[in-house]
């Protein structure tokens, strides 16, 4: 993943979809020798190693949304993504997402899009555990999120 040819490093990848902006920004993104674009994403967690898939599965969701957007750019059918526990480098954990899960995330894009744009959502602070925004149960981002007032 270092020795590619050609990445990008803090890469902000937008596409439309639907009647709708989609952005995302990738730690790096990387092409490789059989020229197809892969994803690293680097996570500061305090972890240990046993932790390592069980940590990477709450980043899951973020890193299809990254592949998506791939996909969409690039016409890429599959997409592999790691992330890279800073703690743990030695340690990536690997995804590979395929057209599959892209057509499984365009419900759930398309179905809380709709439902931000209606404002019928529900704030849930307990999702956020891992949230370096939330401190003593509180949400420190919420005043600065755009969601209540799209509409």
């Amino acid at each position: 993943m270092f020795s590619a040819q050609e990445s990008k490093n803090e890469y902000s990848i937008e596409a439309i979809y639907q009647d709708d902006y989609l952005v995302g920004i990738i730690d790096r993104l990387y092409r490789d020798a059989e020229g197809n674009w892969n994803i690293v994403d680097y996570k500061t967690d305090k972890i240990n190693l046993n932790q390592i898939k069980e940590k990477a599965e709450i980043y899951k969701p973020q890193l299809l949304f990254y592949a998506f957007l791939v996909n969409i750019l690039y016409q890429q059918s599959m997409v592999k993504a790691s992330l890279v526990f800073l703690k743990l480098p030695a340690y990536p954990y690997h995804f590979e997402f395929s057209i599959q899960d892209f057509d499984n995330l365009r419900k759930t894009l398309t179905d809380s899009i709709t439902l931000i744009k209606l404002g019928d959502y529900q704030d849930n602070i307990n999702e956020c555990s891992n949230c370096r925004y939330k401190k003593q149960n509180e949400c420190l981002a919420v005043d600065y999120l755009p969601l209540k007032s799209i509409g």
